[in-house]
């Protein structure tokens, strides 16, 4: 949860910086905010949506015949 928070505000902050970087030699409102929504795939898609590199602690190794699927729970392996 905390990782997720900082996460989003590091991409607010990005976001809105790439915006007003866009908007200052006028490419424009649509042009500028799809440039600024660019960087929140790659912040969540490395800082959000990372594997959990502790699930196995928690007796869902992946490995395991008995392992609950951490990321889809209920499926079956």
């Amino acid at each position: 949860m905390l990782r997720s928070g900082a996460v989003g505000l590091l991409n607010t902050a990005l976001g809105y910086a790439v915006i007003l970087a866009g908007l200052a030699p006028g490419l424009g409102d649509i042009v500028s905010n799809a440039a600024g929504l660019v960087p929140g795939f790659f912040l969540n898609r490395q800082g959000t949506f990372i594997e959990n590199p502790f699930v196995h602690l928690a007796g869902n190794d992946p490995e395991s015949s008995t392992a609950v699927n951490a990321k889809w729970p209920g499926a079956a392996i």
